[in-house]
């Protein structure tokens, strides 16, 4: 085996060092199409901040500092970074609170039912945002929300509004939390059920409370995973657009997205410029939270608890506290995942927004499901939004699958710098995504604008980060002499990619495939810049029936994008279940 090993070893250095081979090339050309994916679009967005454009789209000044000056010289600055800091900052506290209580209750106690919380929080993540939000709007409007309707029937209130505000700065940081959670739910349980219990049992024979080990022990070890949710999910807050533009523009409260979103698209004339200046604030907000992460966590052993040293995993027994915290975590899958649901598909039934119950049962029609599986601008939308994810799963699969390789498997010079390049996406706003993309293709002579390529360009970019993982994942669990041998066989190396590992690799990129369909099927925050009048996308088109007055007719659509995506959802998790068992 050390004889194959070295054997391998000598054709890597001869194949990449020396002979220039048809793999070799197809292996440069995924890393430069990587590069070109990431770079420069920041690059144009870099460029496009010292331009100024007229109506047409020309060129009026070169090098120009009145973009800077016209966003951030702005009276109304100040106001629009206080709302996004509070925002994002609270959504993300709101989410990594939610999603390691879900967590720790999951991993760590004997609470039943606990996979239940799984499903639920993979499916609530699926939701679209704009989807979500919709819901939330006809659930908690202070006037004529479901919730308030509901209380009021119940309680005297004085005035006309309920308890619930979801035109509020709190309002949306509960939309963004109670949809986010799922991220912070997934990192803390990869955390706490890795975690040496002999840690916790410690403390609680020091005689520490199940709070006080919680705190100082259990989280304390979790650090790392907690500043990853944090950064990710605040990220997300600083580049979500669905929330702000449903519920912060109507309420008057402005959004570092919403003000980038006006500048580009509803301004007459656009002002590009201008939105590429907020685009560099709001990717250097994300430079540095990324920064501050890995300072944060660069002592990795000081937070490990995995060791030579066996340990069987325990759980904590709540006691009869369990059926307590069982109905908690009931109520809040309720809340957060059934209400929005039931919500958004009882508008959908009628023609006007109608409160729910019994006595407007009469009133169900069909009629907007039938407007919108008939309407062509809303079928050209969905067909659009079909190809465009199939494509952009397709590339990123096979470049990731590619660049996976070259990374594990390669001693290749820059390898990790072409790992960390595929990853990058992760910390870079999609808002920003979107604005740059625009601008790369506004300035180059390539006539994509208004095509339905330009969003899949977009979209590559932004889910490389999800096949890059999950590649990766896939090719770690296949280990280097199954392809060695081939090798020593005399196959070449696109017979033993081809031969030896798509057998076993398959299973996995299906489900990423499918995944990464699903995600961009309901993206909006880059597709809102991108798309236009002839090329339309269904979660583009679903914001824009909202925002025409057309509050039931969106809500069908978003019924069905729902439907469309928990398919694909549930394919991803059968081929991901099979692909577990199979190991």
């Amino acid at each position: 085996m050390a004889a194959i090993g070295l054997a391998w070893r000598g054709v890597v250095r001869r194949r990449h060092a020396v002979r220039i081979t048809p793999e070799g090339v197809l292996l440069g050309a995924a890393a430069l199409l990587i590069a070109y994916l990431v770079l420069v679009p920041v690059g144009f967005l870099i460029l496009s901040s010292f331009r100024r454009y007229e109506l047409a789209g020309s060129i009026k000044l070169i090098f120009t500092l009145d973009n800077y000056r016209s966003a951030y010289l702005s009276p109304h600055l100040l106001s629009v970074l206080g709302n996004t800091f509070q925002y994002a900052v609270g959504g993300m506290l709101l989410a990594v609170a939610l999603g390691a209580a879900l967590a720790w209750i999951v991993e760590r106690t004997n609470t039943p039912l606990r996979t239940l919380v799984t499903f639920g929080a993979a499916a609530t993540y699926l939701l679209p945002g704009v989807l979500v939000t919709l819901a939330w709007v006809t659930l908690a409007n202070p006037r004529i929300g479901s919730l308030n309707q509901i209380v009021r029937s119940f309680l005297p209130l004085p005035g006309t509004s309920g308890p619930f505000d979801v035109n509020s700065i709190l309002g949306m940081v509960w939309v963004f939390g109670a949809h986010m959670y799922p991220i912070a739910y997934l990192i803390m349980s990869a955390a706490f059920a890795s975690m040496d219990p002999a840690l916790e049992e410690a403390s609680e024979l020091s005689g520490a409370s199940i709070l006080r080990t919680l705190r100082r022990v259990t989280l304390g070890v979790s650090r790392p995973a907690v500043l990853s949710a944090g950064l990710i999910l605040f990220v997300r807050g600083v580049e979500s657009l669905e929330v702000p533009l449903i519920i912060g523009v109507p309420a008057n409260i402005p959004i570092l997205t919403t003000e980038i979103y006006s500048d580009a698209q509803t301004v007459q004339p656009p002002e590009p410029g201008i939105s590429a200046a907020f685009g560099i604030l709001l990717l250097a907000v994300a430079v540095i939270g990324v920064y501050f992460y890995q300072r944060a966590t660069n002592r990795a052993r000081a937070f490990a608890t995995i060791t030579g040293k066996a340990y069987r995993p325990r759980r904590l027994d709540l006691g009869r506290w369990r059926w307590v915290a069982m109905a908690a975590v009931l109520l809040f899958l309720v809340v957060s995942f059934v209400l929005p649901i039931l919500s958004i598909v009882w508008v959908s039934l009628f023609r006007f927004v109608t409160q729910p119950s019994i006595a407007a049962l009469p009133g169900l029609t069909l009629t907007n499901y039938h407007y919108v599986l008939t309407y062509p601008a809303i079928v050209n939308a969905f067909q659009n939004s079909l190809v465009n994810s199939v494509l952009a799963a397709s590339i990123v699969v096979v470049l990731t699958a590619l660049v996976a390789w070259i990374v594990l498997r390669t001693r290749i010079p820059g390898r990790g710098a072409l790992d960390w390049l595929a990853f990058a996406p992760i910390g870079i706003p999609a808002t920003i995504i979107g604005i740059s993309v625009l601008l790369t293709y506004l300035t180059l002579p390539f006539p994509l604008y208004g095509t339905l390529l330009i969003v899949t360009i977009a979209h590559v970019t932004i889910f490389l980060p999800y096949g890059m993982r999950l590649a990766s994942d896939a090719l770690l669990r296949v280990h280097p002499e199954l392809e060695e041998a081939a090798y020593v066989s005399g196959a070449s190396w696109a017979s033993s990619y081809r031969r030896v590992l798509m057998p076993l690799l398959v299973p996995g990129f299906v489900a990423a495939w499918i995944t990464i369909v699903g995600l961009s099927f309901r993206e909006l925050s880059a597709t809102i810049f991108l798309a236009s009048a002839d090329t339309r996308f269904i979660s583009v088109v679903m914001y824009t029936t909202w925002a025409d007055g057309n509050t039931t007719a969106a809500a069908a659509v978003g019924v069905v994008l729902l439907a469309v995506v928990l398919v694909l959802a549930l394919g991803a998790w059968l081929i991901g279940r099979r692909f577990r068992i199979a190991e």
